[in-house]
């Protein structure tokens, strides 16, 4: 494991740097930690791959937390970044992020165990699934699709086609077998035949209109208008009480 501390005060920095390595004792893994004094410094050094996780100090001198997790996913959309803070409150502001924890300061313990273990799930858990793309008339190859890059997935005459945020995929599944591969609650069936990735919806009118983060709009069904607004907020508070440890 590579993990990057960006914090402004040097004390904060040592104590979750002794924190994580006290952590790792005794594992069959090894961790390694650079120590960012700034935003800028960091930014200066990132790049995608460099690092499996980096721990974000909110209020920083200069370019702040959200600025700089915003700089990050700009460039890397999956990189896990764990929020610290004096202030559980900024959980809703930074929400966009996909941020995977936010640790409360002064950082304890157990508290780092959790998002430490949490964090190593979250890295083994795979990040996409494996469906028959059909090229051409009928051909189908097995292709990798990344579950953060799936928008929504609907029937369209007879064929599942699989709307991604670079390109449309047809796959020789069926909305059911399509369905049982992606996980639950954060894939949710927002009308017949249609799958919408909840972690891409901005809002959920309760008119049915679904507004999404690439600034489409999907529509549910007369069925669902009622029900879907109330999964999204569902989905999104279990989201942020996940992240937020206090």
């Amino acid at each position: 494991m590579r993990f990057a501390i960006v914090d402004d005060l040097q004390s904060d920095q040592r104590r979750l740097t002794e924190l994580i390595e006290k952590d790792y004792e005794g594992r069959d893994e090894t961790v390694e930690i650079s120590c960012f004094a700034s935003g800028e410094d960091f930014l200066g050094a990132f790049r995608p791959g460099r690092f499996s996780a980096v721990f974000l100090d909110i209020v920083m001198e200069g370019i702040g937390g959200m600025e700089t997790a915003r700089r990050i996913r700009k460039q890397d959309e999956r990189l896990p970044i764990l929020f610290t803070t004096t202030e559980p409150g900024f959980a809703i502001d930074g929400y966009e992020f996909h941020a995977l924890q936010y640790l409360l300061k002064p950082i304890q313990p157990d508290k780092l165990a959790r998002a430490l273990k949490e964090l190593r799930e979250a890295l083994a858990a795979p990040m996409y699934i494996e469906v028959p793309v059909v090229i051409g008339s009928s051909r189908a190859v097995a292709r990798p699709v990344l579950l953060d890059e799936i928008l929504y997935a609907e029937s369209v005459n007879r064929c599942v086609v699989i709307h991604t945020a670079g390109e449309d995929l047809s796959t020789g599944l069926s909305l059911g077998e399509l369905q049982e591969r992606l996980p639950a609650p954060r894939f949710y069936e927002y009308g017949r035949g249609q799958i919408v990735n909840l972690s891409q919806v901005i809002s959920i009118l309760e008119n049915g209109e679904i507004r999404m983060k690439n600034g489409q709009t999907l529509y549910c069904s007369r069925r669902r208008q009622k029900e879907a607004p109330r999964v999204l907020a569902d989905y999104l508070f279990a989201q942020l009480r996940k992240k937020v440890i206090v």
